[in-house]
């Protein structure tokens, strides 16, 4: 009965293992997106889970399967399903805390998909999200080299958690201080970096530096065109943050115009229901009433 049980256990490690290699590319890339949906039919079916689940209690989860389920909690987020990652995410990390401890490389990044969805959610979760990042940070800088890309990674959603919370100053430094790290360690033009730069031009913005924000957001929605293309997800919050700046500043029909081509582009890349298409609509409502 044992070697029956061993043997059962083996094959889907196998197969877990087998979903685990496939590798459709990155999750925020539109393209790979048809490729991503049908991974999740696959990896995330109730008897997978269930069996992930029963072989992650054993240490017996094969890590390729756990970095699949990154992905696709990633996949998740770039689609706009917050709540898809949140939940993902969640599972995941409940599994792999009492068998892999909390300073695992691969829970630690279940906690930070697990904060950012919180944080994308519900305004209630804000603080939520911003005690699971510290958590996260913390550990991190404990394990890993101090401008390590996950660190980094977790500084940066800190600051979002600090704007939401009214910590603009805060944010301020911290968001400075992460995209200095970025721009020595990734260079100028890293998705990383850029990602940096947005979120320090929002601090900007929310300081009441509108001519600063505007200029950062310039910048990077044109470093975004020319490293992701015009219908990078990246790329169009980019045009939707200049349109914002550009109204900020009553440069109102450059603005207008912004938010149309990116509310077009949103349509066709991210669909009606993502919340930046959402988003684009309702600048583009609040302006034509003003």
């Amino acid at each position: 009965m044992g070697t029956r049980t061993d043997l059962d256990g083996g094959r889907d490690a196998d197969e877990l293992r087998r979903l685990g290699t496939e590798n459709p590319g990155g999750p925020g890339e539109p393209a790979n997106w048809p490729a991503y949906e049908a991974l999740v039919s696959r990896a995330t079916a109730p008897h997978v889970l269930a069996v992930a689940g029963r072989l992650a209690a054993t240490a017996g989860e094969p890590p390729e399967f756990r970095r699949l389920l990154l992905d696709l909690c990633r996949y998740h987020y770039a689609r706009g399903r917050f709540g898809e990652s949140r939940d993902l995410a969640e599972r995941a990390r409940r599994h792999w805390l009492p068998v892999l401890g909390p300073d695992h490389l691969d829970a630690l990044a279940a906690g930070h998909h697990l904060a950012r969805a919180l944080f994308a959610l519900k305004r209630d979760d804000h603080q939520r999200a911003y005690e699971l990042d510290q958590d996260i940070l913390s550990r991190r800088r404990r394990i890993l080299p101090a401008d390590h890309p996950d660190i980094l990674a977790s500084a940066n959603s800190i600051v979002m958690d600090l704007r939401a919370l009214g910590r603009f100053d805060e944010a301020y430094m911290l968001a400075l201080d992460t995209w200095e790290r970025r721009r020595r360690v990734l260079g100028d033009d890293h998705p990383d970096t850029l990602s940096s730069a947005a979120n320090l031009a929002g601090c900007h913005y929310l300081l009441g530096g509108h001519p600063e924000s505007l200029r950062l957001n310039k910048d990077v929605w044109e470093r975004r065109r020319r490293v992701l293309g015009d219908h990078h997800p990246d790329t169009l919050a980019s045009a939707i943050n200049t349109a914002m700046d550009l109204y900020a500043h009553d440069d109102r029909r450059p603005a207008r115009t912004a938010a149309e081509k990116a509310f077009v582009r949103c349509q066709e890349v991210l669909g009606h229901d993502h919340p930046w298409t959402r988003t684009a609509a309702g600048l583009l409502r609040e302006w034509r009433e003003q």
